[in-house]
């Protein structure tokens, strides 16, 4: 499956973290959604951890082989509070993925259940495989 260099980066930044016990929002960091894609013969699947994020502030969009999820992960306000630690992270966030076949959009299905994203792409009939006979 193919990867950004982001999803590297923020693995590595992950790490770093980890390590030197430092605080990503401290440094001004926004909410960045952990995703996971795996495929089979017939389609992609997408799944996506946003707990907080409501589906109306999501969006999903197709560019040629490429699938750009945008959102935001709104912080929920309370002007009195005094915050002694401040870990959550939230804000707007895009992710974007290249898919290695081609897709068939317009049977895409897209849902979020407890704070998962599910999002089922077909592959289009032209990427299937298909032998010929020889003559």
């Amino acid at each position: 499956m193919y990867r950004t260099i982001f999803d590297d980066l923020y693995k590595l930044n992950k790490e770093f973290n980890r390590l030197f016990n430092t605080n990503p929002n401290q440094r001004g960091y926004s909410y960045f959604p952990e995703v996971n894609i795996y495929e089979n013969q017939d389609e992609y699947v997408l799944v996506g951890r946003i707990p907080g994020v409501d589906k109306n502030d999501l969006n999903i969009s197709f560019k040629d082989n490429s699938i750009k999820i945008e959102g935001e992960k709104k912080a929920p306000v309370n002007e009195e509070a005094s915050y002694h630690l401040k870990e959550r992270r939230y804000g707007k966030f895009e992710r974007n993925f290249s898919l290695h076949d081609k897709i068939d959009v317009e049977k895409t299905v897209a849902e979020v259940k407890n704070g998962i994203l599910i999002v089922n792409i077909p592959k289009s009939p032209d990427s299937q495989p298909k032998t010929i006979t020889i003559k």
